[in-house]
Order: structure tokens, then sequence, then C-alpha cells
């Protein structure tokens, strides 16, 4: 398995906001009657965590049989409580490429990460949340508060895709093929502890009063979700559904195996390609981190010079989780520009007048965190695929591409209100081809001829642009 698989007619629903993104995970969980299987990259702690895993216990209580697979670049400290999860009866655990030796301390991490970089530095980008192998979810998401409108520092503005039908069935598959990967261990290997059935009790009255606490803390969150439940919008969106013929993209475990970035055509973005080859009028792309490369400028470039319309949405300096990423960007910007691709950058924190569906009222900083292709008016690409080197070849990805003029309007509807100079930059050359940043202020348009960011940021961005491999970005 890897690229794309073949075309089936299927249900597909986008989840926009933040609530419902939660809520129909909860939702699925709740529903699930025999078996829900999770792949997420990331898991981070907090009140939207807590719901989530009390929602998975609760199912797991019911007899509703449980596997997690996720990636072991971000469970630094999570070993005792993730294996605590896995002495459930009906919950198994799994990790992939993990790392298996200096787990217990930050600098042996690190030692040993550095001295295996050529592997571990290759990770699993795919999320994937499946309930009885019939409702899937997928797309940008991850597990953790700054996906979900709940965090007080930063949220990511992104998209998920709520899928019934064949599809599911390939989504089924391509579980299954990472689950039982020569690349994934059982959490058991790495246990820091065994708990004993009496500790397994206190762990879940921890969890529970940890849950209790959070809630406490975040009563207007919770008091929105419980109302989101109430008004029975699950239902709703599961009554909403469109169908369409669909494409899975996904790549193979085992292009982590290579020493090598592996051929073209087994990639997830090779399909995508040919699409953008093919497009006549308009191409939007929404990436959280961007970064062309030789092969994307003259992609982009033959699309211009075609007469085609070319927008890109990507994250500012500023709004970044990872000025890294953005200073290999900041090399193609002038070029992009005089290309004549339309380039815009996600402000860090939106006009308050400003309006537009993507986010649930947001707490702190906003960053950008979808990944979303639309070409023409009549397909569109969702996933967790950035358009960036890594994605490319390096992390493995999922994503759906399909074929529906009314989805490919409602995505494009979005990346438009994201673009509005109330939310974003619009960048422009000045006369003397230096990149400009045009945004609504308080006193009309105006022009930043600076990039705004902090000191750190601009010279995490400034080593990227001239030290970093632009392979690795």
């Amino acid at each position: 398995m890897g690229g794309a698989l073949q075309a089936v007619s299927s249900e597909v629903r986008l989840l926009e906001g933040s609530m419902d993104a939660l809520g129909m995970r909860t939702h699925l969980a709740e529903g699930a009657q025999r078996s829900l299987d999770i792949q997420y990259y990331i898991l981070h702690d907090g009140l939207t965590t807590r719901m989530l895993i009390q929602s998975i216990l609760d199912a797991a209580d019911r007899g509703v049989r449980v596997r997690m697979l996720l990636d072991d670049m971000t469970s630094y400290g999570q070993d005792a409580r993730i294996a605590a999860l896995s002495c459930h009866d009906n919950v198994e655990v799994r990790l992939f490429n993990p790392l298996e030796s200096g787990r217990r301390l930050a600098f042996t991490r690190f030692v040993v990460f550095v001295a295996r970089i050529q592997r571990l530095h290759r990770r699993m980008h795919n999320k994937l949340w499946i309930a009885d192998g019939a409702l899937a979810i997928t797309g940008g998401r991850n597990l953790g508060d700054e996906y979900y409108g709940a965090s007080s520092e930063m949220n990511f503005s992104d998209l998920d895709l709520l899928v019934r039908g064949p599809l599911v069935d390939q989504m089924q598959a391509s579980f299954e093929l990472y689950w039982n990967s020569p690349f994934v261990q059982p959490i058991s290997r790495f246990r820091l502890f065994v708990p004993s059935i009496e500790e397994h009790r206190l762990w879940r009255l921890r969890v529970r009063d940890r849950l209790k606490t959070a809630m406490r803390e975040r009563e207007d969150y919770v008091s929105s979700l419980r109302q989101w439940q109430k008004d029975g919008c699950g239902q709703r969106l599961l009554e909403s559904m469109q169908q369409l013929q669909a494409s899975l993209l996904v790549d193979s475990p085992e292009k982590i195996g290579t020493p090598d970035p592996p051929a073209v055509e087994e990639l997830v973005f090779a399909p995508l390609i040919e699409r953008v080859k093919a497009v006549k009028k308009q191409l939007t792309l929404v990436s959280a981190y961007f970064v062309p490369g030789e092969l994307g400028m003259e992609l982009l470039s033959d699309l211009t010079a075609r007469g085609v319309r070319v927008r890109v949405l990507t994250n500012s300096l500023a709004a970044t989780d990872l000025p890294l990423v953005h200073g290999g960007y900041t090399l193609y910007r002038q070029a992009l520009l005089e290309a004549g691709v339309e380039l815009h950058e996600m402000r860090a924190t939106p006009n308050a007048a400003g309006r537009w569906r993507w986010r649930w009222p947001w707490r702190g900083k906003v960053s950008l965190h979808s990944k979303t292709i639309i070409f023409d008016d009549d397909s569109a690409f969702v996933g967790s695929f950035n358009m960036d080197p890594r994605s490319a070849f390096w992390n493995t990805e999922i994503g759906v591409l399909m074929d529906s003029p009314l989805l490919a309007a409602q995505l494009a509807q979005l990346a438009e209100q994201a673009m509005l100079p109330e939310i974003s930059y619009r960048l422009q050359l000045s006369e003397k081809k230096r990149v400009q940043w045009q945004f609504q202020g308080p006193r009309g348009l105006q022009v930043r001829r600076i990039e705004q960011g902090s000191l750190w940021r601009r010279l995490m961005a400034w080593f990227s642009a001239r030290m970093a491999p632009e392979g690795w970005l």
C-alpha cells in the first residue's frame, strides 16, 4: 500500500470548527459497539485529551476493543500513563518507530536520537479515528488542547473530514498495515512499571479526578461541549454528509525503512502533482508549513505562466509554531511573488472583528495547521500532508482526494475567509523587489516593511535559511 487507492463512492462531511471536531470524536467513542482504532502523531495532556481518554475508557468498559497507535516522538514523560492505559483488558497501545533505549531521561533520549537520526527523524504523521470500521475522522488535528480551541497559549485553525462508506474500509486496511508493521512495538516493551490491579484502579480514580479539576477550570468550554451534545449536533453532522467520489492517499509504513527517499510514484504527493499539472483556472494551497523546493517552484511557475491563478496560505513568522521551517520558506518568497503566485500569511492574532468559521472562539495566539488543496472548482484534498520536504519524503502521511464541486466551493470559501486582510497578510514586492506585508489595521490597509516576529524567532528562521538542510525541514 502506498500512494492513491482506488476511488470509491462514500459520504463525507467537513469538520471545520473545533467543537465539531472534539464533539464528533466523543460521539463516535460513545456510540462504538465493537472497536475503536486510533492513530495519531501527537498526544498532549490537557482538558480535551482527558475527555477523549475518558470516553475511550468508558467504551473499553462496555467491551469495545480499543487499539491506539501513537508516534513515539512526543512520548517523553508519558510512558507510565500510556502503560497504565494499556493495562485495561480491552485496550492495547503500540508505538511507531520507538526509541528503544535511553527513554528515562531527556538527555539520554537526545543522545540516542542523534546517534540514530537517520531513522528516528522519520515519523508517523497520520491521523485516524475509526469507530466500528464504519465511521472515521481524518485530517490535520492531533490530540491536544491546541487542536480544539482549548489552549490559553496557542490554538490551531484546522480541518478534519468525517467519513462513512467504502473509504472507511480503506482507512481500516491502512490502520491494520501500520498496526502490524515491523516498525511498531507494544508499549509493554517499554513499561517503567507493571501496575497491579489495585494500582490500575487508583490510576482510573486519578484520571477522573484530574478530568474533574480540568473541567472546573474551564467551565465555559465544558458548557459549550455539553450544549453541543444536548443539541444533537453529532447526529446532525451524520445526517448532513454528502456523497462523492474519493480516493484515500496514504504512505506505506515502509517509507521510513529506506535509507534514501522512496520513488515519487510511491508517495502520497504523487497523485497531487498530477492534479496540480491538470489545473486549468485556479489552484489554492493551504499549508501550515510551506517549503516548495525546486519541484514545487517549477510546478507553480508553469501554472502561472499558463495564466492559472495560484494562491498560497501559510503561517507568518509570528504565527508559526516552527520558525525553523519558516526559514526554509523565506528562501522562495521573492521568487514565488515574481512568478505571479499570490502569497498570504496568517497573522498571529486576528482582528477582533474578523469572523471566519475555521475557528472556535480562540484564547491566546492563532496558528494555521490545516493542509488543503483546491483544484479549480471541482476537486480538493484534505489530510495530514504539509507542502514541504518532510511530509513529501520522510514522514508518513494520509489524506483524501475528493471529486466534488460543492466541497471544493466550501473549502474555497473557508480559504478566502482566512485570507482576508483582517486575518492574514497579503505579500507584495516593493519597487526594489523587497517583500512587504499588507494587512488591515486600525487606519485601513497598512504595509509592513519588516517581518513581524520576536528576535528569537528571527534568529531561528535566519539560521534555518542558511544552515539547515532543506530536505529535512
